[in-house]
């Protein structure tokens, strides 16, 4: 988990980030990494070179910077996913604050109950979808792709292709299709193609040179993954083992 902490303060800097210290450690959650800014737009302009990020503390005033509020909303602009947690004196932003989807508003000076909170909620949520969820780095940006969602890949010369159930473009992401296949439940994905992964549960048809997905779409199926397509897919729909948790969602 990354976390980027923002307060000019220097007492208050250091509550915060040893906070979260001793949430590692009583997590045993060592994989965190915490960045820390006195300068709200030394911040943007870091997060704006591409670094990924999953939970941020914003102390609301920040003197001659731009304030927290708008800082969220600039973040906001480009991700709707990172958690943003407000730290201030001012309880007159609590409302505000909300606008920008903040996960937490907290009074200084903050408690460990309350770092502690925010951390767990936001290890919690990122577990949950990496549980059920393909996430992926790619030129800065964060993926997280709900697995259902996901109706196929095609690599095209170093890329790989994305196409989903939910957005019109596909997403184009730089790696090697083996390398992303390492990374998927493999009792729901399987190749019909060396260029091609399709998502068992978004077949719709089988045949046996091709196949037609829930977007219509028809892929070729060759002969070195015709079998072990055909034994997914009779055992994903005929043999009871389909992936736990994810024919609900």
């Amino acid at each position: 988990m990354r976390i980027f902490v923002c307060e000019d303060e220097p007492l208050y800097q250091t509550a915060i980030t040893q906070a979260i210290s001793r949430w590692k450690d009583t997590t045993k959650h060592f994989d965190t990494q915490v960045t820390v800014f006195r300068s709200s737009e030394d911040l943007l302009e870091v997060y704006k070179s591409k670094e990924s990020l999953d939970l941020l503390f914003i102390d609301i005033q920040i003197p001659g910077e731009i304030n927290g509020l708008e800082l969220a909303r600039s973040i906001r602009e480009t991700d709707s996913e990172v958690f943003i947690v407000f730290i201030t004196n001012y309880s007159e932003y609590v409302y505000e604050g909300y606008t920008v989807n903040a996960l937490r508003y907290l009074r200084k000076p903050v408690n460990d109950e309350e770092i502690f909170y925010c951390c767990s909620y936001v290890h919690n949520r990122l577990a949950l979808q990496k549980a059920n969820s393909l996430c992926l780095i790619n030129a800065g940006k964060k993926y997280v792709i709900r697995y259902m969602e996901i109706i196929s890949f095609e690599v095209c010369s170093h890329d790989v292709y994305i196409t989903t159930s939910t957005k019109a473009e596909r997403i184009k992401i730089s790696s090697r299709i083996s390398d992303v296949y390492e990374m998927l439940p493999q009792k729901l994905f399987v190749f019909c193609h060396r260029s091609f992964i399709v998502n068992i549960a978004h077949i719709r048809m089988l045949r046996r040179t091709n196949l037609i997905l829930s977007n219509g779409i028809s892929l070729p199926i060759s002969r070195t993954y015709a079998e072990s397509l055909n034994n997914a897919f009779d055992s994903y729909y005929h043999g009871g083992d389909h992936l736990s948790g994810l024919d609900s969602i």
